[in-house]
């Protein structure tokens, strides 16, 4: 039996995410970065079998990462419920119609910006002279142009200065949130996270 290794995501912060899942009872939920599937992905696929509906895909670019996904999701018996991906999730996101978007509840971002063979694209310094090189920043950017008024989307690394959810705060915050009320921010992990919803 595969056993996926644990990620960051701490429980508190999984309590939101299912919480979010559980109230909204989406069609679709997006995931960016997968990792090994064995915490958020899992979270968001056994809270869709409570619900009795819904479909999560989630995109993960590492391929040995994903493969040890698959085989999690698959012997936790939640392919009914997930649908793993091993490609770039901003691609995806641009690509997606609005066919899909007006089925799209909830979206968690905590993509690893790594390149196929799991190696860092760049340097957070990189990414703070441009955030726009980062995946969260750039895939949140064409997400709030194209989801629903109501869609809730949940950022990882919310208050880590070397995560890739803190450069979108960081975008936010340029913009006085414009378009999105701040739910909530799981402040006192590691990590945190923010629960936005898009007005």
């Amino acid at each position: 039996m595969v056993v996926a290794p644990s990620n960051r995501v701490a429980p508190d912060e999984m309590v939101v995410l299912s919480g979010a899942i559980s109230l909204v009872k989406p069609e679709i939920v997006l995931e960016s970065g997968t990792g090994y599937g064995g915490v958020s992905t899992t979270v968001i696929g056994r809270t869709l079998q409570a619900n009795g509906r819904g479909m999560l895909y989630t995109y993960e670019t590492h391929k040995p990462f994903f493969d040890v996904a698959v085989q999690h999701i698959t012997q936790c018996a939640l392919t009914s419920f997930v649908t793993l991906v091993n490609a770039d999730f901003v691609a995806a996101v641009n690509a997606f119609d609005d066919n899909v978007y007006a089925k799209v509840g909830v979206v968690f971002l905590d993509g690893g910006d790594e390149n196929p063979d799991g190696t860092a694209k760049r340097q957070m310094e990189e990414y703070y002279k441009n955030p726009d090189l980062s995946e969260n920043v750039t895939s949140f950017k064409i997400l709030e142009k194209k989801l629903k008024p109501g869609t809730h989307v949940l950022l990882h690394d919310w208050v880590c200065p070397v995560g890739r959810g803190y450069l979108v705060s960081l975008y936010l915050n340029s913009t006085k949130f414009a378009g999105w009320k701040l739910e909530r921010v799981v402040s006192h992990t590691e990590t945190g996270m923010a629960h936005l919803i898009k007005l």
